[in-house]
């Protein structure tokens, strides 16, 4: 195989999970349930160590691990972070009913992952203002800021550890 065809299956690798970590982030967010959570995110580990196992060389594996971190964990925080503030937003300034995808949350969103500035403006609200809470018929569980925010370090670091157990191999 020549090198230009290994860069171009690494590129369309690296597009792959760009999708695949957007999509992921967007179902995440609009979706409430927290056991179905865990199996999304269990099968985005498997989508990412399956195209890690596609790649042959050790060296680009360990590159294009750490590239695919970094970028997974640039797009999902950056997409769950403007999907919170435009659903805050909505709910707290009294504007429209919460639907499925709150209003401008698109524009946000494409924003907060072209602008630097303003993907770490909008995380860093998430960070200090969101907290999970869990709906059971009438009653509602808030499970605090610090589970929340460790919740949401897992969710990277894990990413980070299955995809380094792969560059083992």
């Amino acid at each position: 195989m020549s090198i230009k065809n290994q860069y171009i299956g690494l590129t369309l690798r690296i597009l792959f999970l760009i999708v695949v970590g957007i999509f992921y982030a967007i179902l995440t967010s609009i979706n409430p349930i927290p056991i179905s959570n865990i199996l999304i995110w269990m099968t985005l580990l498997w989508i990412v160590t399956n195209v890690i196992n596609e790649t042959k060389i050790r060296l680009t594996r360990i590159g294009f691990i750490v590239l695919t971190i970094l970028l997974l964990g640039y797009l999902i925080s950056g997409v769950k972070s403007a999907f919170f503030i435009a659903q805050f937003n909505q709910a707290h300034l009294g504007q429209d009913e919460l639907g499925l995808f709150p209003n401008h949350w698109s524009s946000e969103t494409v924003n907060a992952l072209i602008s630097f500035s303003a993907w770490y403006k909008k995380l860093s609200f998430t960070f200090n203002q969101e907290v999970f809470y869990y709906r059971f018929g009438t009653s509602t569980i808030s499970i605090g800021l610090l589970v929340t925010k460790t919740i949401k370090f897992i969710e990277i670091l894990g990413l980070a550890f299955f995809a380094g157990l792969k560059a083992k191999k």
